[in-house]
């Protein structure tokens, strides 16, 4: 069984203890995990989980039914800068994980519809998954929030503002590792591959 398992990061979210522990996803393409998430008064939505993402990403659509208006922005993606909508999202729900604002950016996530075959309403990334312990579990397809299992095997990781980072020895080289549900494939930048 391949489990991933983080620990809690952000203490400004609550986890709402009324709901259930596990939440059930469907897997698309072998790697993407999709969730039934609510974000105001819009139930049942898509949510695209994926820990390298932040912040989360709402699709336009989406923020329209929910009449949010945002500001524009320039942001850093890899090498290029490009602009983006910056909006809040209210009463974002995901079994019992809880945000009564989120900021998220603002998105025509059409495709990754297109690339998954399923609608995605919103792509959920650390900033709002980071706020209690969850391991996701790819054979039983759930998400898992609350204290880790004892049993698991674990790793060492660094925890950073949104992200979590892991090492990997490669012929007797560290490479810093991004732990990203959202990459369907080990990405590898230039200078490590040197």
């Amino acid at each position: 069984a391949v489990v991933l398992a983080v620990c809690n990061l952000v203490p400004h979210l609550s986890t709402a203890a009324e709901s259930t522990n596990e939440i059930p996803f469907k897997l698309y393409r072998g790697y993407a995990i999709v969730v039934r998430g609510s974000i105001g008064n819009l139930k049942n939505l898509n949510f695209l989980i994926d820990t390298g993402t932040v912040p989360s990403v709402l699709d336009r659509r989406i923020a329209q039914k929910l009449h949010l208006t945002g500001t524009t922005e320039s942001l850093s993606v890899f090498t290029q800068r490009v602009d983006a909508e910056r909006g809040i999202a209210p009463n974002v729900q995901l079994g019992p994980l809880h945000a009564d604002a989120l900021s998220v950016l603002i998105h025509d996530l059409s495709f990754a519809e297109e690339a998954l075959g399923t609608r995605v309403d919103a792509v959920i990334g650390f900033d709002f998954l980071g706020q209690s312990a969850f391991t996701i579990d790819y054979v039983a397809k759930k998400i898992t929030v609350g204290p880790l299992d004892a049993s698991l095997v674990t790793i060492p990781y660094e925890a950073h503002p949104g992200y979590v980072v892991v090492e990997m020895q490669l012929k007797q080289k560290k490479l810093s590792l991004l732990v990203d549900t959202g990459a369907s494939n080990l990405v590898l930048f230039d200078d490590a591959v040197r």
